[in-house]
């Protein structure tokens, strides 16, 4: 099973229902289980074995009991352990049932959704329950279900939808744009249903392209416009994802960024030319004292080593004319650009605090040897990396021993730089794609999302230089 598989199924709906029987049985249970003996154990339970449901195209979260009527829901282990230990087994769900309240006939929704139904089998419930629901509360309902599960496979109903919608409460609504419109944002992983059918929009691109790096394999980032009569409801806030909720085929305008989608062939064409010197350069970042990063540690070995494969991938594979000093430029700012930084916190100071270190401790890197000029570029690019741009460019201009070629290549260099250790702003859900200063930048941010999947620490510690 591969990782997008895994995450449908276990963050998604059922969609197939399909009756226990002889012959998805065993694709589903323990080598030489019986339908008689499941029956048994169901029988002794006080239950019903033909409402066992098995969605036999997924590998987990795929058996379940499923009693619509008196909304009783469990997950089946079919192995003779489970059906025959009175502790674990359907004989102790029935029994914890009993001891506690009858959600459905109390029409206690919140809990009936919430501690009842399985969530791969909400969906499924509501659509057949959705007109037995008071139509004051159906929305919020809904609304739980939709959010609370990643992946609806498709399987909202549109006449469903359409009841929902209808009585939904009016929204408030985000800023229109100049054509009176609503400027809306989604991103797309490699599950993700088509913009012109999706229901779920953000207003905030940062919020977008996040859920495109976490769904899957990062396939694009969409823009587009919604008038606000279509808007059914929206949740703002970050935590909120921002999230746009509109009518079905009501989107307009639809334009989609110039990125680069994700794929193991595109990352593996990526990555092929810069691994040598990925394991080569990479030993490095330890011995200069950046940490392994933990939960909340945000500029320790690993984004180094992100910029620094980014820095790698973007000499490689851009159109930009970069010559090798230009190379070495670029893996010395990698390499360097936050080793004068002491916490985690928004730090302006850090970019000249890491040229002082460098100069302090006389930090060289072998094979990476710069010339004078070179040199002083790097540590300029350092030092202005983590202030505002025109800074940056007023430093540059400043520079009176230049010829107007070197202007223009420190220029050049200082924006690929900005860009690259921006680019990994993705792991912080704050990488504003608008901000990006070089074209082929702009066509990374699902690519550098995509380096958050991938332990780059262990692969750089644990793997032999070559």
């Amino acid at each position: 099973m591969n990782k997008n598989d895994l995450l449908q199924q276990v963050r998604g709906s059922i969609t197939n229902f399909e009756p226990l029987d002889e012959n998805n049985l065993l694709k589903v249970a323990e080598e030489g289980l019986t339908m008689e003996e499941v029956r048994l154990a169901f029988e002794r339970a006080g239950l019903n074995a033909s409402k066992i449901i098995v969605d036999p195209s997924r590998m987990i979260y795929n058996v379940y009991y499923a009693d619509y009527d008196k909304g009783l829901y469990f997950d089946v282990y079919l192995t003779r352990e489970h059906l025959t230990d009175p502790r674990i087994g359907p004989a102790a769900v029935i029994l914890e049932r009993q001891h506690r309240t009858d959600f459905l006939k109390e029409r206690d929704w919140d809990n009936f959704y919430f501690r009842d139904v399985p969530t791969p089998l909400r969906i499924y419930d509501f659509q057949k329950r959705v007109y037995d629901i008071e139509p004051e509360q159906v929305y919020k309902v809904w609304s739980f279900i939709h959010r609370n599960i990643d992946y609806a496979n498709s399987q909202w109903k549109d006449d469903i939808l359409d009841y929902v919608f209808d009585h939904a409460p009016k929204p408030d609504l985000p800023a229109l744009n100049d054509n009176g419109l609503i400027t809306i944002y989604r991103g797309a992983g490699k599950l993700s249903q088509p913009p012109e059918k999706a229901i779920s929009w953000s207003s905030n691109k940062k919020n977008a392209l996040w859920f495109a790096n976490h769904s899957g394999l990062g396939q694009a980032l969409y823009e587009a416009e919604v008038a606000p009569e279509n808007v059914v409801a929206y949740y703002s806030g970050f935590q909120n994802e921002n999230e746009v909720i509109i009518r079905r085929n009501s989107v307009l305008n639809i334009r989609k960024a110039v990125m680069i989608p994700v794929s193991q062939e595109k990352m593996n064409e990526l990555l092929a030319p810069a691994l040598s010197e990925l394991l080569h350069f990479g030993k490095y970042v330890a011995q200069f004292g950046y940490e392994r990063e933990r939960v909340f540690d945000f500029h320790g070995q690993g984004h180094i080593l992100r910029v620094l494969l980014l820095a790698l991938i973007y000499y490689y594979k851009s159109d930009t004319l970069l010559t090798q000093r230009d190379k070495r430029i670029l893996l010395y700012f990698s390499l360097l650009h936050d080793i004068g930084r002491s916490n985690d916190d928004a730090d302006n100071r850090h970019g000249e605090n890491s040229v002082t270190v460098i100069m302090q401790n006389k930090i060289s890197i072998p094979r990476l040897e710069l010339g004078k000029k070179d040199l002083d570029m790097a540590h300029l690019i350092i030092r202005y990396h983590c202030l505002p741009d025109k800074d940056g460019y007023a430093a540059i201009a400043a520079i009176k021993k230049y010829s107007s070629n070197d202007i223009e290549r420190l220029k050049q260099l200082y924006q690929i730089c900005k860009d690259i250790d921006g680019l990994d702003r993705v792991r912080l859900n704050d990488l504003d794609v608008d901000q990006l200063r070089t074209e082929y930048a702009k066509k990374l941010p699902l690519v550098a999302g995509a380096l958050l999947q991938v332990n780059i620490e262990q692969f750089v510690n644990n793997t032999k230089n070559i």
